[in-house]
């Protein structure tokens, strides 16, 4: 009577959910930048009600971005697809869901504007000293890169009200790096190829989309000492 009950719940709750869940681990990082992209559109529109077209146009500009980021993780998600099908959710697992955006505040903390926001250059050094490290490293072990990378994430939570881009992107390559080890014990148990290539790939695109995210936080640092909260509180935290 029990396996009954059981086998029936997993019919009528379980199994009508199974398309859906496949489709949201086949394609984890585009569908993770479409909720965020839709999420978005809404706090867009807040931005004009309460802080005029201005942040309005730059918020936009930014959504602009998220778009343009679609056929790369398309990419991204078609090379996946076989580990993903052999169960292993590769580059899912780090991901945060959007809906754990904070919710939209009119009034935040002022930014202090007491940090040198990352100039282009800047940017630029961050990139070679991130690459560098990375080719000094063997995969799926890159201790000292993430370490780097997590050096200056401490650096920008002493200042949460700017810089939010950048630091989440350096959050999500932390992530990234602290995943891909249990990604690559779960391959070797399998007869899939190493997703060495595919890693660095990613992680590469990744770091490329770097100056794009100073390019916004340094836009949006005088709004943000004006204590108007555009994109710090319109990204997930990620656990890294």
């Amino acid at each position: 009577m029990l396996i009954k009950i059981l086998a029936s719940f997993f019919v009528l709750n379980i199994l009508p959910l199974l398309p859906v869940l496949a489709e949201e681990t086949e394609n984890c990082i585009t569908n993770h930048v479409r909720e965020a992209i839709e999420l978005n559109k809404d706090r867009k529109r807040l931005y004009r009600d309460h802080h005029g077209k201005k942040v309005f146009r730059l918020f936009k500009r930014f959504i602009l971005v998220e778009k343009l980021m679609i056929p790369f993780t398309k990419g991204d998600d078609r090379r996946s697809k076989p580990y993903r099908e052999s169960g292993i959710p590769l580059f899912c697992r780090e991901l945060s869901p959007v809906s754990a955006t904070p919710s939209f505040q009119v009034e935040r903390p002022r930014a202090t504007g007491d940090v040198t926001i990352f100039t282009s250059n800047e940017i630029k050094v961050l990139q070679r000293e991130i690459r560098s490290s990375l080719s000094r490293e063997t995969y799926p072990f890159y201790p000292k890169t993430r370490n780097l990378i997590i050096d200056k994430i401490k650096e920008l939570e002493k200042f949460p009200n700017q810089q939010c881009l950048i630091r989440h992107f350096l959050e999500a390559l932390a992530a990234t790096l602290r995943e891909i080890v249990r990604y690559d014990q779960e391959i070797s148990q399998t007869n899939l190829a190493s997703a060495e290539r595919l890693f660095l790939k990613y992680f590469k695109n990744q770091i490329t989309a770097l100056p794009f995210m100073g390019y916004f936080d340094r836009k949006a640092l005088p709004y943000q000492l004006q204590g108007i909260g555009i994109f710090c509180q319109d990204i997930p935290p990620i656990h890294y």
